[in-house]
């Protein structure tokens, strides 16, 4: 009976010994992972503490990391990335907006730069019909400078931006001094109309009209008559005896109204 409870004493001194020895390595590892772990921020607090290091300390690659160096370097690095990528992207917008732009302006700038008929060797500009389009006045009557004339034009490219020049080389603007510039509709076709400025000598002429899309053109001769002069209302002579009054005309005194 001694024999048999001194072997179960044995047997439990062993199991608690055991278990103690399993606890101490438990405890050893978790003491070694949190050395480990806490290691760069235990040899900074140590390095704050001490104050720098040597250069022989240094030299053996004992310099404790800088955590603050290392989240500006990081910093800065990520500031100079993003602007870097900002001005990459801003490059790439101002390049495809001007190509944008260059592009769906080319038939205004054409027609800024005039794309007139061509000119030949003794001055006279050269103009030269299309086959297919064509102009039609739209109004009847004799035309004279300084009034307006309104036209029809077909044949012309779809969407295509139409301007207008008087034998070529003179140019229809609108009030405010722009050149007139319309767009033909999807079947080529438009109406317009155009001012005869004052200044423009009366006769023969030639209106063409370019599409400025193809270069193609369509033309229509003109004949300007003079400018419509001012009528002269006559006044009545001092020795007349006609009073200026209020009133209706009389065939005594044709100029007696008062307005």
């Amino acid at each position: 009976m001694d024999a048999t409870s001194a072997a179960a004493g044995e047997e439990i001194s062993e199991g608690t010994a055991l278990a103690r020895r399993r606890a101490a390595r438990v405890a050893a590892r978790r003491a070694a992972l949190a050395t480990v772990t806490t290691l760069p921020l235990r040899r900074l607090m140590t390095a704050r503490r001490s104050g720098p290091m040597s250069a022989e300390q240094t030299g053996r690659g004992l310099t404790p990391p800088s955590l603050p160096g290392m989240t500006r370097r990081g910093a800065t690095g990520e500031l100079l990335l993003w602007l870097g990528g900002t001005l990459v992207l801003l490059a790439l917008t101002t390049v495809l907006a001007w190509a944008v732009l260059l592009r769906s302006s080319a038939p205004l700038s054409l027609a800024w730069q005039g794309r007139m008929a061509t000119v030949t060797a003794s001055g006279e500009a050269s103009l030269r019909p299309t086959p297919g389009l064509r102009l039609v006045r739209l109004d009847t009557g004799p035309l004279t400078v300084g009034m307006r004339l309104r036209l029809a034009g077909s044949g012309f490219s779809a969407f295509a931006p139409v301007r207008f020049w008087l034998d070529g080389r003179l140019a229809f603007v609108d009030e405010r001094g722009w050149p007139v510039l319309v767009e033909a509709d999807g079947a080529g076709r438009f109406t317009v109309s155009l001012r005869l400025l004052p200044q423009w000598p009366p006769g023969h002429h030639t209106l063409l009209a370019r599409d400025l899309q193809t270069g193609q053109a369509a033309t229509l001769a003109l004949l300007l008559g003079p400018a419509a002069q001012p009528s002269v209302t006559p006044s009545p002579s001092a020795g007349s005896g006609c009073q200026l009054v209020r009133g209706p005309v009389t065939g005594d005194c044709p100029a007696q109204r008062l307005v």
